[in-house]
């Protein structure tokens, strides 16, 4: 059974209320600001990564005899209420009914993507200021050489 609307504009009662009261009726609005800078939109997608599994595929029909890698990236699903949970309870909850079964993003590379990757972001660490690397950039760089 298919609920009413609650706010129905062809409704003479709703529509003799807003005159009333002079108020619109209410309807959903996005949460987001107009102008969410890719940054945010970026830092909010990788908050939103759950699992990354990562596997090793001896030959790709793509690559021939070139040995690759799989990454599979899974997410949990957005509540629509925004509501915040537990993330440890999604999680736990996600697993026993299985809904990490088909990967969100799955990339297919082959190990020298893998070695071009961290030599670009070594170089980007290095470059990115003019005189003195920040606290982060040195991290990044000191975690890309020593692991």
């Amino acid at each position: 059974m298919q609920q009413p609307l609650l706010h129905n504009p062809q409704d003479p009662f709703t529509a003799k209320m807003n005159a009333m009261t002079g108020l619109s009726p209410l309807t959903p609005t996005s949460l987001m600001p107009e102008r969410y800078s890719r940054h945010m939109q970026l830092l909010t997608k990788l908050k939103q990564i759950r699992r990354l599994q990562v596997s090793r595929v001896a030959s790709s029909p793509v690559n021939g005899t070139k040995r690759s890698y799989v990454i599979d990236v899974y997410t949990a699903s957005q509540s629509m209420t925004r509501i915040p949970t537990s993330l440890k309870n999604d999680d736990a909850l996600a697993v026993s009914k299985g809904l990490y079964r088909q990967p969100d993003v799955h990339i297919e590379k082959t190990f020298a993507d893998f070695v071009k990757l961290r030599d670009d972001l070594y170089e980007c660490c290095q470059s990115s200021h003019a005189f003195l690397n920040c606290a982060f950039c040195n991290e990044v760089a000191r975690y890309l050489l020593l692991g």
